[in-house]
């Protein structure tokens, strides 16, 4: 009887080895148990389950800061000011909070995100250990009180203490244990990430680096006017959108070539010039590095970012109606007959940039990326860092982040189809925007089960992403994704469009409403607007640009049409206008109607535009043909 009681004592001995093992490893534990705390073998899986389920939040909320400028949640002041952040995509919450607008100084303190994240970790834990239902069969845990979370920012990582009070019961010997100490430690470089953004902060309002490279692109740019004598009897003329966006091409050009002397750089960098020569024998090299403080950040990379779609604010002196024109003199004495032209044209300019900072990962650290944005801000080409301008800001693409983006995490699955029929597309070209990185994820193909088209990707870690999709016949289409978590499937809805290569524009006098004639010399700014969808077009287009409308159903839309001149603001159209897909699906042109204003007076011509809606009720609606 003796040895065979010690055989079963044996037997229990082992089971418990192995069930604690097991669930050791099931739980993923990573942190170390203080000290001053004695864990009995018996609750050690409950403190590993609390304990994964404090480090899996403390890293939800220290991505989310680095995604969000500093932010967990950001505030409804900030976005209660939409001149305070930058939108990514002019609608929903992707939003970017700037550091820096309008001479406001907007820099988050580091103490502030230490509380966001006890904040975020105190909030859901509870949901996060979900009643403890893993471990049910074991044991039976009861709350003694709520939890209390107190993180730290240190210099080379994240802690977060919970005390979080709990009776425990284990179901094979019925001991009782309470526990309450919990701790989480994470190797993420938090603070010294954020001591180079704030120093790449400090330097650019102290030095103005960003100004003056963007004025270094207007005075190296021939096509943009800036001072100059010229001996021609042509007229000499330039359009304020065309040097707009010239401008905003050169500075997404430009600006990926910046680097960060304090940070690590990539010296065989490939710059693309006539002359085929690598960065550090290229006009770069001598213009484009930034020293921001005598501090260096050997594991970290920064880049400085524009998009083509986010917002510009241009305004050239002199200039009329958006025409910029040289002030032109006949010649004398022996030069009579010369034509002299003459000018010299100041630029205002306002527009966000996005800082994204990338820590490499390490055997003593994880990886991290940090974004902030800022303004860069102009006035009388000259750099000015006060309030003078107001933009609402938009956004399309990002740039490519190579080491981001070849850092793939969990599968996602991410199908294709068409909005109105549900039926799979093909061939969408597809990318991951998380933060200041654009992760390009190819072409979707038609899957090997069912007839579904789509993608499946190992892609990088992020919390708040979002795919996006182009393909031939339908509007660019975003989806917000969490990579963040394993084998998740989303599906991406395209809508279809219809492309009209020629449109008419047809104008009517105010005096005249039932009589039309085509435009002369005018142009025509159009803005028509649907259900996630715009578009902007100026007339005459553009050669090779068309002109769409959602397609396949029937779709309301908001349409804006104005006439101008050099010389004022004629007239236009305005009103809510739903086409039928019959009606448009066989045609290949529109032809809008406009109504201009008889009146000589601005003032006059003022109050037509202000109800311009109630005027275009006068004229018929867009036609297809």
């Amino acid at each position: 009887m003796k040895k065979r009681g010690q055989v079963t004592l044996f037997i229990i001995v082992g089971l418990v080895m192995v069930l604690t093992r097991g669930l050791f490893f099931f739980f993923r534990a990573t942190v170390e148990t203080p000290k001053d705390q004695i864990v009995e073998v018996e609750t050690s899986p409950v403190q590993q389950f609390v304990t994964s389920c404090i480090d899996s939040l403390t890293t939800e909320a220290v991505n989310t800061i680095g995604e969000n400028g500093g932010y967990v949640k950001i505030s409804e002041s900030i976005r209660a000011n939409p001149n305070s952040y930058l939108s990514y995509f002019g609608f929903g919450d992707a939003i970017l909070p700037f550091w820096w607008y309008q001479g406001v100084s907007a820099i988050p303190p580091l103490d502030s995100m230490t509380t966001q994240i006890s904040d975020y970790v105190e909030s859901n834990l509870k949901i996060c250990v979900g009643n403890f239902a893993p471990l049910r069969n074991q044991f039976t845990i009861e709350e003694k009180g709520r939890p209390e979370a107190i993180a730290s920012i240190n210099e080379n990582d994240i802690t977060v203490s919970v005390k979080y009070p709990l009776q425990v019961i284990s179901l094979s010997n019925n001991s009782l244990q309470e526990i309450e100490e919990f701790h989480a430690d994470l190797p993420i470089r938090l603070k010294k990430v954020y001591q180079l953004a704030k120093e790449i902060m400090d330097a650019e309002n102290s030095n103005k680096f960003l100004e003056k490279r963007t004025m270094d692109l207007i005075v190296l740019d021939q096509s943009i006017p800036d001072t100059d004598i010229e001996v021609t009897c042509d007229k000499r003329e330039w359009y304020l959108p065309q040097i707009k966006e010239r401008l905003k091409k050169l500075v997404s050009t430009n600006f990926q070539y910046i680097k960060i002397a304090n940070a690590k750089t990539t010296d065989n960098t490939y710059v693309e010039s006539p002359e085929g020569t690598g960065y550090n024998q290229s006009y770069f090299n001598y213009h484009y590095v930034w020293n921001v403080s005598e501090k260096n950040y050997p594991d970290m990379h920064a880049t400085v970012s524009y998009l083509q779609n986010w917002p510009f604010y241009l305004y050239a002196r002199p200039s009329h109606n958006g025409i910029l024109r040289s002030n032109s003199e006949d010649g004398f004495d022996m030069l009579e007959g010369l034509c002299l032209h003459i000018w010299h044209f100041t630029y205002d300019a306002v527009y966000p940039v996005v800082v994204s900072l990338y820590d490499e990962q390490t055997p003593q650290h994880r990886e991290f990326h940090f974004n902030f944005a800022t303004d860069v801000s102009i006035k009388s080409n000259t750099p000015l860092r006060e309030n003078f301008a107001s933009s609402i800001f938009e956004f399309s693409d990002n740039t490519v982040q190579d080491e981001y983006c070849q850092s793939p995490r969990n599968e996602v699955t991410v199908y294709t189809q068409d909005a109105v029929t549900k039926e799979p597309v093909p061939n969408v070209n597809l990318s991951l925007i998380c933060g200041g990185f654009n992760c390009p994820l190819g072409p979707s193909q038609i899957l090997g089960f069912g007839a579904a088209a789509g993608v499946i990707e190992k892609m990088p870690f992020c919390v708040s992403a979002f795919v996006k999709g182009s393909a031939t016949g339908y509007a660019a289409s975003q989806l917000n994704i969490q990579t963040s978590l394993k084998d998740r499937a989303y599906t991406l809805d395209l809508t279809p469009v219809k492309k009209f290569a020629t449109i008419s524009i047809k104008k009517h006098q105010e005096s005249h409403p039932a009589e039309s004639v085509a435009l002369d010399n005018e142009l025509a700014y159009i803005h028509i607007e649907g259900p996630d969808y715009a578009q902007d077009l100026v007339y005459p287009f553009i050669e090779g640009k068309t002109f769409d409308l959602l397609a396949k159903t029937d779709f309301t839309y908001n349409i804006t049409i104005y006439i101008v001149t050099n010389e004022s603001v004629l007239g236009g159209y305005q009103a809510q206008w739903k086409p039928s897909w019959d009606s448009m699906k066989n045609a290949n042109s529109i032809t809008f109607h406009v109504i201009l204003s008889d009146a000589k007076e601005e003032t006059e011509k003022y109050k037509f535009i202000t109800h311009l809606s109630e005027q275009s009720k006068k004229i018929p609606e867009p036609e297809f043909t």
